[in-house]
């Protein structure tokens, strides 16, 4: 009986099974469980797993199967990447820790000093924003609004896309960037320029590149003189709202 006994607390787990769509290769995170050559699969807890598992920060939440024939199986859902730090050389994380990784593809570059609570602020709006659209960014620049030495936003930041336009955004609106491919759709791929979504304004302002080479001073209000019609919603608006270069407001 003894030796049934022994026999059983000595059966080596048979497999491990990782599901991760995430970063973490199935090797990292079985080399995270520590376990010993021949590792008992009853003596193995799944508490124990969960316990080394969730010591990686990027592991936001881990659920532990095990079933007769000696199998386990770990799945896990990892924290959200928002971007890599350029200062720190990390990836920064939802949950706001950082880790050191090779690449990671489809996330922006913090490319300049942050003041940490502001910092802080950026983080957390950012894990609200959809993954999709910061895939869409390709550098996050702190950029505090600053007139003749007063500073008017120190929460602002401008933000490089993929496809060649430009976002100025502060904190308090940050929300909006959810709206960027609706946005992007309005003007079309064609026009390249800067989306204005650091104010309170009930519309939207874009301004073409050339139209901002053309002037010595970004403006930091709407414009009188915008052509887009407010009764159109903004899929629907044509191409040609853009035609020749100016400024003009978008229904947000």
């Amino acid at each position: 009986m003894v030796l049934i006994g022994y026999y059983i607390l000595t059966i080596p787990i048979n497999n491990i099974v990782v599901n991760d769509q995430g970063i973490l290769s199935t090797d990292e995170v079985i080399a995270s469980l520590n376990l010993k050559d021949n590792a008992s699969f009853l003596l193995t807890t799944t508490h124990a797993i969960k316990k080394n598992v969730l010591k990686n920060p990027l592991v936001h939440e881990v659920t532990v199967k095990k079933n007769l024939k000696g199998r386990i199986e770990i799945d896990i859902e990892e924290e959200k990447v928002l971007f890599y730090n350029s200062g720190t050389a990390k990836y920064v994380l939802a949950n706001n820790k950082e880790v050191a990784r090779s690449e990671v593809l489809g996330v922006p570059t913090l490319i300049n000093y942050t003041p940490s609570d502001i910092a802080k602020d950026l983080n957390k709006k950012l894990s609200a924003i959809d993954e999709n659209i910061i895939a869409l960014i390709s550098e996050i620049e702190y950029s505090p609004d600053i007139k003749n030495g007063i500073t008017i936003d120190e929460n602002r930041f401008i933000l490089r896309m993929n496809d060649g336009n430009r976002i100025f955004i502060n904190i308090a609106n940050f929300q909006k960037l959810n709206s960027y491919q609706k946005l992007y759709n309005t003007i079309g791929e064609s026009v390249k320029g800067t989306f204005y979504l650091d104010g309170n304004r009930p519309r939207i302002l874009f301004r073409t590149f050339e139209a901002e080479n053309k002037s010595q001073e970004v403006p930091g209000d709407v414009l009188p003189d915008a052509s887009v019609n407010p009764e159109v919603a903004p899929e629907t608006l044509p191409d040609t709202t853009v035609e020749g270069g100016g400024e003009n407001e978008l229904p947000q």
